[in-house]
């Protein structure tokens, strides 16, 4: 069996009516088609789509042959044959995505659903909002809606829905490029025109649509709503500040934690041109770079070069890792919540 090495990733691209062209001519990503493309999976075992090695004696294999093949060395102790616990993303909406929410574990063993539980984090890469304009309501662009500003209820909310006022119904808010914003299962939420962004969760596509302003799909037909199941999963209460902010780590000084949750945590390094740390054997590593400077990620005699918008995952047990770079360079790291995933 090869032994684990860093790999690095290729991605699933895919299709999507509120798409663009950014993923090819902001994040250099080889589209294979014409038309609009909304999704690049950096990182995904999912039936789906996979994401395809692209370095090494596995390039061609996709995530789950991976898996099955590295087992817990792959996915962390614990963990031998299970999934690959991550999938992260790169979205690029063009158009406003369908106003949406996804169901947490506690609600798929409540209503028995045949679902995966959806927590998942944005970080927000590029956006068309205006810095100059104070107030959100002003924004034409670059918006996120998530939760709600005050309380309502489930019949409050389906009105409406059925008057065509869900979206006007959320809390809307401009993002910019840095932005941080958890959304957490049971959250109505849609990314609006205008944004782009890194989204890394659970490997989960569940979606419960809520409301597609009546526009038809990739296939000229109306896309299936889930009203139903998603009123059973939504939380109506008033949501605190959809941004967070990074906290320093207190297991090394060149990282800040931007999110901590059960699922995934996530941290970043900025400015940083050295940066060496051993990887926790209960959970693998991604790895994205965010700067425009790329960096070179080793393991013992194996090197992997990321440019911007590029994607490495770590195996479990790969050990110690380093990083360098010619340039200041920022890189986010995520990897299973519950514990500092940079030491040192």
């Amino acid at each position: 069996m090869t032994k684990p090495y860093i790999l690095k990733m290729s991605p699933y691209l895919r299709p999507k009516i509120w798409g663009g062209r950014k993923l090819d001519e902001v994040f250099g990503k080889d589209l294979p088609e014409a038309g609009p493309y909304g999704e690049s999976w950096e990182v995904s075992d999912l039936e789906e789509g996979q994401s395809v090695v692209c370095n090494g004696p596995l390039a061609g294999s996709s995530l789950s042959e991976v898996v099955s093949q590295w087992g817990a060395a792959m996915t962390g102790a614990n963990r031998d044959g299970q999934q690959f616990p991550l999938l992260v993303k790169i979205l690029d909406a063009s158009d406003d995505l369908s106003v949406q929410v996804h169901p947490s574990d506690a609600d798929i063993a409540r209503l028995g659903l045949d679902a995966d539980s959806k927590d998942e984090t944005w970080i927000i890469l590029d956006s068309d909002a205006d810095p100059n304009i104070a107030s959100d309501e002003g924004q034409t662009a670059g918006c996120i809606l998530h939760g709600f500003e005050k309380a309502t209820t489930p019949a409050d909310f389906r009105m409406a829905v059925d008057e065509n006022r869900a979206a006007e119904s959320l809390r809307r808010e401009a993002v910019f490029a840095g932005d941080v914003i958890r959304v957490a299962p049971g959250t109505i939420h849609a990314i609006c025109a205008g944004v782009a962004l890194l989204e890394i969760q659970e490997p989960s596509d569940t979606t419960y649509r809520v409301y597609d302003y009546q526009r038809p799909g990739m296939d000229g037909k109306p896309r299936e709503l889930h009203l139903e199941k998603a009123m059973q999963v939504s939380n109506f209460d008033t949501h605190a500040p959809a941004k967070l902010s990074a906290k320093p780590s207190t297991a090394h000084p060149a990282m800040s934690v931007l999110v901590d949750v059960p699922a995934y945590r996530i941290e970043k390094a900025s400015g940083v041109t050295e940066l060496e740390w051993t990887v926790d054997a209960r959970t693998p590593q991604v790895v994205f770079v965010t700067s425009a400077h790329g960096v070179e990620l080793s393991s013992g005699d194996e090197t992997v070069t990321l440019g911007f918008a590029q994607t490495a995952v770590i195996p479990a047990g790969v050990g110690a890792v380093q990083v360098r770079a010619d340039k200041p360079a920022d890189i986010i790291i995520s990897g299973l919540g519950g514990a500092a995933l940079v030491n040192g």
